[in-house]
């Protein structure tokens, strides 16, 4: 049996990624390179589940490795990988993964170890998929016994368990708690739900009709302008999707709750000298937000979204042109170095660069490229953009900022040091006096979607 191209493909896309290389340009130009869906969802599944659960096949590595383990991104791929054939998969034959890894192993790992890996795979075959296995639930109880020996330590358990790294998950629980921690954890390995926000002035049930007639199985958010889709469709029917629709943005529903809510203090623009001035989103791209400002905001001056890299300036061109919204005006420039006066805006969105802990299931690979130092050295970098933020200000204007982040380095802390270091801060509550709101991913009490952090300031008006 010669080497199976898929497997291959995803084997070298994940070693790129272990050594530190982006996930998602990888993928997508591999995906790009697939007609066939099946392929395409195969080839997705192998790298995005095996990144998703590196963790725990890590640790059940362990269990069967007698001798020190390698840290060589090609081998270690090539182990979370078939092991994630083996116990993440329904329907791939044992010996058909394990055939595979050796002839893998021979290409792109050594030809000497071959045995050794299909010796190690061979043994777990034998201990968690027995003859009379009754599928995937006794394959969970007889794998979770694995895990046994780090009952003492229950955080140490978690992280391997649940595949997060284990300084966060230390962080979450001295944070939050252990209980909530459990439950973010859990969720960051929940399938991704694919939420539409309708953009105003369309129609949200005309929309979603025609999405049914699309043949897409549709569900109501609880928001009016929040539609979920049952099942997730493929790239090219999703690109259809959005061309037939440009009302349509791809939002998830606690970012299109936290949007709504910062949105909501547009009346402090309404009358008076703030009016009609610009409105800047500061770290614009994908675009969603700038079209959501520009169709819910009609009687401010134009909307200005800008971001500082040309694969990201792309993406803002793009969004605008589907939408049609004439009003976005796309600037290439760094936050820190605007070029615009101060006092230009009278209402500035500062969604900036942070660890991303709030929206770990949308990137497999994203809890793995974090160290504990990733918050820190964000931080400093967000409460630069905050001052540039407040300067950008005309006096009385709107700064929303936001994080999807968990991390109070990147959310409390920054905005404590802003209203320490400035006299022209104040909050900008809503009408239930709340200025500063934070969402743990899967939150129970709403609609569960990612974690996200978000707060409303002014600039303190002149006199």
């Amino acid at each position: 049996m010669s080497v199976d191209p898929l497997r291959r493909q995803a084997l070298e896309i994940l070693i790129d990624v272990y050594d530190g290389a982006p996930l998602d340009s990888l993928l997508d130009r591999a995906l790009n390179n697939l007609a066939d869906r099946r392929q395409s969802g195969l080839l997705a599944e192998l790298v995005r589940g095996t990144l998703q659960w590196r963790g725990r096949y890590q640790h059940i590595l362990k269990q069967f490795v007698k001798r020190k383990l390698s840290k060589q991104s090609n081998e270690l791929a090539l182990f979370h990988m078939t092991l994630h054939q083996l116990l993440g998969l329904d329907g791939v034959p044992a010996y058909a993964a394990i055939h595979q890894a050796g002839e893998l192993c021979r290409t792109h790992v050594s030809n000497g170890k071959v045995g050794f890996v299909n010796g190690v795979l061979q043994s777990v075959r034998r201990r968690l998929l027995p003859e009379n296995s009754e599928g995937r639930q006794q394959r969970e109880v007889l794998m979770k016994m694995l895990f046994d020996n780090l009952a003492d330590d229950p955080l140490a358990q978690l992280a391997a368990w649940q595949s997060h790294p284990e300084w966060l998950v230390r962080r979450w629980s001295e944070q939050y708690g252990p209980k909530p921690t459990e439950e973010i954890c859990a969720f960051n390995n929940q399938p991704v739900v694919m939420a539409f926000h309708v953009l105003k002035p369309a129609d949200p049930v005309a929309v979603a009709g025609a999405l049914e007639e699309m043949g897409l199985d549709v569900l109501p958010g609880d928001s009016p302008r929040t539609l979920l889709l049952e099942d997730r469709p493929g790239r090219a029917r999703l690109a259809e999707v959005m061309e037939q629709h440009p009302c349509l943005i791809v939002q998830d529903p606690t970012v299109q709750k936290a949007t709504r809510w910062l949105m909501s203090g547009a009346s402090i623009l309404a009358g008076g000298p703030l009016e009609n001035l610009p409105v800047l989103d500061m770290c614009a791209a994908p675009g969603g937000k700038s079209a959501r400002l520009a169709a819910a905001w009609p009687g401010t001056g134009k909307v200005v979204a800008m971001d500082n890299r040309p694969g990201r300036v792309d993406l803002l061109n793009r969004t605008v042109k589907r939408t049609g919204l004439s009003r976005i005006e796309i600037v290439g420039a760094d936050g820190l170095s605007a070029p615009f006066p101060a006092g230009h805006f009278g209402a500035v969105l500062l969604d900036g660069p942070c660890s991303g802990t709030g929206v770990l299931r949308h990137h497999p690979d994203g809890r793995w490229n974090l160290t504990n130092r990733t918050p820190g050295r964000n931080g400093r970098i967000l409460r630069k953009l905050a001052h540039a933020s407040m300067d950008l200000l005309a006096p009385g204007g709107l700064f929303l900022y936001a994080t999807c982040s968990l991390e109070p380095q990147e959310n409390e802390l920054v905005l404590d040091k802003l209203m320490a270091e400035r006299d022209d801060v104040e909050t900008a509550p809503d009408e239930q006096g709340n200025w500063v709101r934070q969402w743990l991913p899967g939150d129970t009490n709403e609609e569960p979607g990612d974690g996200f952090f978000a707060v409303r300031l002014r600039k303190k008006a002149d006199g």
